[in-house]
């Protein structure tokens, strides 16, 4: 997981809302987000439980 990916892709989406390049994004969503969904199973699996204490 690259967060510093991640921090720059959602800052630039709220800050330069105006200049978004839809390709890009749609690659974001399509390629990007299901890779993440998966290496951060575990880390939403623990703060379900967490939560559920």
């Amino acid at each position: 997981m690259r967060w510093r990916d991640a921090i720059a892709n959602r800052n630039w989406l709220i800050h330069q809302y105006d200049h978004i390049d839809r390709e890009i994004t749609w690659a974001t969503i399509t390629v990007d987000l299901p890779v993440w969904r998966v290496l951060l199973a575990d880390l939403f699996a623990e703060a379900e439980e967490r939560i559920a204490r």
